[in-house]
């Protein structure tokens, strides 16, 4: 079978791989069911070293091994960047599947090392470079449009880099990130934080970014677009972020292995945007409030409503009355739905007709709705 043959639809291209030392990176980026002939792997670490022995990659390079032969035991940023860029640059177009850098970091510092030096090249003056930040748009420029170049060789193009504390206002925060330059993040089709598991030796994967999707035209409606990776993957593994490819994660009610536990909720505080956040909160929110519906059920009915003021039986017969007024924004308009309301994500959706509930602009429009239909009941 072919590489193409393996994916539902087009593999993810630029992926970048994150996770502490020894949680398997390396063995994750190999393993992506290429044919080992078909890869080419440039290993900063040597640790693909003994998988060369036994698999036989299409072409391996043992960057520690070459750049202390080429230059003497005593290799610069600059000369590792520029062995590496010579032999990124001849790689023929086609010839590999899949291109792999782990890890990537030390080359990011001879990229800076060399548009330091070669400053005049990319408009900046001695003393821009020296004493100011402006040094970091030509850099991030630059550094992207060689992913690209290099992306375009190939069908896939794996990269990793530790993690490491990520510091705020120059002082330590406390909080992991990945490490690794802006572009990174920028680029990836696909950006995975490997995480430990207890009493198994696959990591789980936690999904950074994911722009994996699946596009469908549905007659009268239009080309709809499917997220299909869930926000954790567990077992983290090619076969598994295939299958999800070909059977789309249920975002609206993920399996419990697809949510993110209380350690890795503390990994995503310090790489989420806002929106991000408060995504994975509506998703908490809803098993909360469908876990208390269900346990609720079991011992008593629901209590029925009363006939005065805007007044509604919780499912443990309290009586709650709404007195704070409309919610003011998205997350208390679904905080409320969810625990007030004794709405889930489905029930937003049927009575607004918002199929994207974060979308909704129109707050006190939609919360009307919801009362409406609560009276209903």
């Amino acid at each position: 079978m072919s590489f193409d043959e393996l994916w539902p639809f087009n593999p993810p291209g630029f992926v970048h791989i994150t996770g502490p030392r020894g949680i398997g990176k390396t063995t994750f980026a190999i393993d992506t069911g290429a044919n080992p002939a078909r890869m080419c792997v440039l290993d900063g670490e040597a640790s693909a070293k003994d998988y060369d022995k036994q698999l036989h990659f299409g072409e391996y390079h043992d960057l520690i091994e070459e750049t202390a032969e080429a230059f003497e035991l005593e290799c610069t940023d600059l000369q590792y960047y520029l062995h590496c860029r010579d032999i990124l640059d001849n790689i023929p177009k086609d010839k590999f599947d899949v291109l792999i850098f782990d890890n990537i970091l030390r080359f990011e510092s001879g990229l800076v090392a060399y548009v330091e030096k070669h400053h005049k090249d990319f408009g900046l003056s001695r003393g821009q470079v020296e004493k100011t930040t402006l040094k970091w748009g030509p850099i991030k420029s630059f550094y992207q449009n060689l992913i690209v170049a290099w992306l375009g060789k190939v069908k896939m193009f794996v990269v990793t880099t530790p993690i490491g504390e990520a510091w705020v206002h120059s002082k330590p925060s406390g909080m992991m990130k990945p490490k690794g330059k802006d572009v990174l993040e920028w680029l990836t089709s696909l950006r995975i934080w490997l995480r430990f598991k207890e009493n198994s030796m696959v990591p789980a994967g936690l999904v950074l970014k994911n722009r994996v999707t699946r596009m469908e035209y549905v007659e009268g409606e239009g080309i709809k677009k499917i997220s299909v990776l869930p926000r954790r993957i567990d077992p983290c593994t090619w076969e598994q972020i295939r299958h999800y490819m070909a059977n789309p994660a249920n975002h609206a009610k993920p399996l419990p292995s697809e949510i993110p536990t209380k350690d890795d909720w503390a990994v995503l505080k310090g790489t989420l945007t806002e929106e991000k956040r408060l995504q994975l909160k509506v998703v908490e929110l809803q098993l909360q409030a469908e876990a208390r519906a269900e346990k609720v059920a079991k011992v008593e009915a629901r209590t029925e409503r009363t006939t005065s003021g805007p007044k509604f039986a919780s499912s443990n017969g309290a009586r709650v009355r709404l007195e704070s007024g409309p919610p003011k924004n998205i997350a208390e308009f679904i905080t409320q739905a969810f625990a007030t309301l004794e709405f889930n994500m489905d029930d937003i959706q049927r009575i607004t007709g918002c199929e994207n509930v974060m979308a909704i602009e129109d707050i006190d429009a939609a919360w009307k709705q919801l009362l409406e239909a609560k009276e209903k009941e």
